[in-house]
């Protein structure tokens, strides 16, 4: 059975060639090479030791009955064929290191630095046979898996050398022989609100793949959930369109496990997609394979990694996990060119979740855990993780192409952030009310000097919502709510219009340099006077808090939309935030307990089929 197809760049997906193949090394390849296949000159070598390309056979050691696999590969001329096991000698030790102060709520995750210490990497020939043809020939070179040292990480790979002139290379696939197998098929669900281009083209993107590929068509199932009411079947003619009541993300996703359950008689797993990743749809093909083997059916699910859309070589995150109060984003900011990356990426790391721009999982976790929570947005995939993921399997090859989420700031997310974060951490990692508190003062007094005021007060209603506990979910008007809040947020201007304002947005201020006592007291120079300047220029996020120090006036930038917001120093609201911290240490004290306790209660209730479908107005 075919577990995978070896793939080619292209213009349409990714033209990083060193993502895909290596020629002596290097990703110089032609694009969409599979409809000419990749020539080779004599003594030149082909390898797939990539991103794409590679099997992480350790994945499949872990999670899967497979032991029996095999290349074959398609090839023209006059070669050395081989399969090839790259890896490292004994550990490989990932040294972390905060870059960033974490404080819930905030979208920043913490980066971390890889280092291979003092570890030989390995290469080892599993299989080679030799080709000498005039026309296209398959070949087979079979191996076992379960041989390998567990502490040795690394990856399988295929490598042609070629002996000739004019050798071609036209693909390859992955196989095993063994048909211990459990049926698959995924429900993919895409929720969309009035992205009519982005969900088009990645609904085109799976239904091309299935029409291409007949051996997996009948394992998977589209279901698009219009949020937004403004599209016609017609435009996505591979998908099951469900107009939806506007309920955010996690009002789309679950309205879309729902369809996937109903038709429990047809699929056996879920799949929640963004609707404006970038992939390569033979992931699709790797994720069914790894489902299809598993050794406890039901209880492994399949995430992606993050690629950057802009430098996909890039890999900012490989499953994360959440201590209550910081985010650690593992495997972040990866160069997947580089081999050392890959056989990083290899290193088995616990995950609490993967993020739902791509995450599969069993209908079987709606039986013994519920629905999601309905959260509107943010935190319903960590949530949700917690609640319902046990082992999740994040590998090399599996990975979307996003936006950073600093591209998509908007103030009003603050205040979701906060709130949906209190119910995550009071029903997974309750810790009492001072955990609480503290967060409350740390992010307070960032936004406070930020001259951020809006963004403070979304905290405090974040707060207050919090306490009125399960019974503020209950009969919250979601979707009034969010309109409410949107209205408020703080008037954004084009550079155009800053410009005409007299604000050159084109340069950010430098951070300034201050002491960490000092900074803290005097409110990184809030209590002092201003520098004089008339403003300031800094970024919407990624900014440092230096950039903020003694300003007057802030002109807060977003490079990737080109849009901003100006702030002004109000050394009264100051005095403000400190009473309002003040009334909610009474608050928390005597209502955290009520609220968590509330939550823990009621969250079958809120969880259940009942209660999505008086939100979702199903009847």
């Amino acid at each position: 059975m075919k577990l995978y197809q070896m793939v080619f760049p292209s213009t349409t997906i990714c033209d990083k060639g060193a993502l895909y193949y290596r020629i002596d090394g290097n990703g110089q390849i032609p694009l969409d090479g599979y409809s000419k296949g990749i020539t080779l000159h004599n003594g030149q070598t082909l390898s797939t030791d990539t991103y794409y390309n590679c099997l992480s056979y350790a994945t499949y050691c872990q999670y899967t009955n497979i032991n029996n696999m095999s290349i074959a590969a398609t090839i023209q001329g006059k070669a050395t064929v081989k399969a090839m096991r790259v890896f490292t000698e004994g550990n490989i030790e990932l040294n972390e290191r905060k870059k960033s102060d974490f404080v819930m709520g905030n979208d920043k995750t913490t980066d971390y630095t890889t280092i291979l210490l003092s570890k030989q990497v390995q290469r080892q020939v599993l299989a080679t046979t030799e080709v000498d043809c005039s026309s296209p020939r398959t070949v087979t070179l079979d191996f076992a898996i379960d041989g390998f040292d567990s502490k040795e990480y690394g990856v399988i790979y295929l490598e042609a050398t070629a002996n000739a002139d004019n050798v071609v290379f036209w693909g390859a696939e992955y196989l095993t022989q063994d048909n211990n197998c459990h049926n698959v098929k995924v429900g993919v669900v895409i929720c969309t609100f009035k992205r009519e281009q982005y969900v088009k083209q990645t609904v085109s993107t799976v239904g091309n793949f299935l029409q291409q590929n007949a051996d997996i068509s009948d394992n998977l199932g589209i279901f698009v959930i219009d949020n937004g009411k403004t599209l016609s079947q017609e435009d996505v003619p591979y998908a099951t369109l469900i107009p939806n009541a506007n309920l955010g993300g996690s009002g789309g996703f679950t309205r879309g496990i729902m369809e996937v359950y109903a038709r429990k008689d047809q699929y056996t797993h879920f799949l929640v997609m963004d609707d404006d990743i970038v992939f390569e749809p033979e992931i699709l093909r790797k994720t069914i394979s790894l489902l299809r083997y598993e050794k406890q059916r039901g209880n492994l699910s399949v995430g992606a990694g993050m690629l950057q859309i802009n430098q996909p070589n890039c890999q900012l995150e490989g499953g994360t996990t959440w201590d209550g109060i910081s985010f650690h984003a593992k495997k972040s900011n990866f160069d997947l060119l580089d081999i050392n990356a890959l056989l990083a990426n290899e290193v088995p790391q616990k995950v609490a979740y993967s993020g739902w721009w791509y995450m599969c999982m069993s209908v079987d976790k709606v039986d013994k855990h519920g629905l999601p929570l309905p959260l509107f947005i943010k935190w319903d995939d960590v949530e949700y993780g917690h609640r319902c993921c046990t082992d999740i399997a994040i590998t090399n090859g599996i990975g979307v192409m996003h936006e950073p989420f600093d591209h998509k700031y908007s103030a009003h997310l603050e205040y979701y952030s906060l709130r949906n974060g209190l119910y995550t951490y009071a029903l997974h990692k309750n810790k009492g009310m001072m955990g609480a508190y503290k967060r409350l003062f740390r992010l307070t007094a960032y936004r406070t000097t930020q001259q951020r005021y809006y963004e403070t007060d979304l905290i405090f209603r974040a707060y207050n919502d919090f306490l009125r506990g399960a019974k503020f979910l209950l009969n919250c008007n979601g979707e009034a709510l969010n309109t409410a809040l949107i209205k408020s947020n703080y008037p954004q201007y084009t550079k155009e219009q800053l410009e005409e304002q007299g604000y050159n947005v084109d340069q950010f201020y430098p951070p300034v340099k201050v002491n960490l006592l000092w900074s803290a007291l005097t409110l990184n120079g809030y209590l002092l006077p201003t520098d004089g300047k008339k403003y300031r220029v800094v970024p919407v996020a990624n900014y440092n808090m230096g950039q903020y120090y003694r300003a007057k006036r802030v002109v807060n930038f977003n490079p990737a939309t080109q849009k901003g917001f100006v702030t002004v120093q109000r050394r009264g609201q100051l005095v403000k935030t400190a009473f309002r911290l003040f009334g909610m240490w009474f608050k928390l004290f005597f209502g955290y307990r009520r609220a968590a306790k509330s939550m823990k209660k009621q969250l079958t209730r809120l969880t259940s089929f009942e209660n999505w479908r008086k939100l979702l107005k199903i009847d």
